[in-house]
């Protein structure tokens, strides 16, 4: 799918105005955002993108702000598993668990080693909400226990969860993406 690139230059630059705007950029097709030193950098699929949304936003904004902006084109790739490719690295969850990823070749004694290959799902343990559920699932008697892992993305919490010796584990995602990866990392 294309994507398109909105690189916003905003004055002030503080994050009450950048929070602001992606906020109402959110709720008009944009996907993620980064924050840089001049604004924001927002991402849509391309057949969301909305000029005339954009620049009724910036018209409208709540709070004093100047705020320009340009738009690009993104050829049309994975992007998501193009960062995990550049930034994601191995991750280790209290003393005994790491996740990482084929192109990785992590050292060290991990009693839970977790393989998850990059594609278009959210999981990699990176993510506080996620760490912060691994961690709790290290200290959770899990032993014949039913777990349900509700939108799943790559799986890795249901991944651990069966290490950890739940008897019977359901992962549920509704995106089609995160369905076949969590597939493939559960193999």
């Amino acid at each position: 799918m294309k994507y398109i690139q909105a690189v916003f230059e905003c004055d002030p630059n503080t994050e009450v105005v950048r929070d602001i705007l992606a906020d109402a950029l959110a709720k008009n097709g944009f996907e993620s955002f980064l924050s840089s030193d001049n604004g924001l950098d927002a991402f849509a699929p391309f057949p969301s993108y909305s000029k005339e949304s954009v620049d009724r936003i910036i018209n409208d904004f709540i709070i004093p702000a100047n705020i320009q902006y340009t738009v690009r084109e993104l050829e049309d790739r994975n992007w998501n598993e193009e960062w995990e490719k550049n930034y994601f690295e191995p991750i280790v969850i209290g003393n005994s668990c790491i996740i990482y990823s084929s192109f990785h070749h992590p050292q060290g004694e991990y009693r839970y080693r977790i393989l998850i290959d990059p594609k278009m799902a959210f999981g990699t343990g990176h993510h506080q909400t996620t760490s912060l559920v691994l961690e709790q699932l290290l200290t959770m008697e899990l032993l014949d226990k039913s777990v349900l892992d509700m939108g799943c993305g790559t799986g890795v919490l249901a991944i651990l969860a069966s290490m950890r010796g739940a008897r019977r584990v359901t992962a549920i995602d509704i995106d089609d993406w995160a369905y076949e990866n969590a597939l493939e990392n559960i193999r």
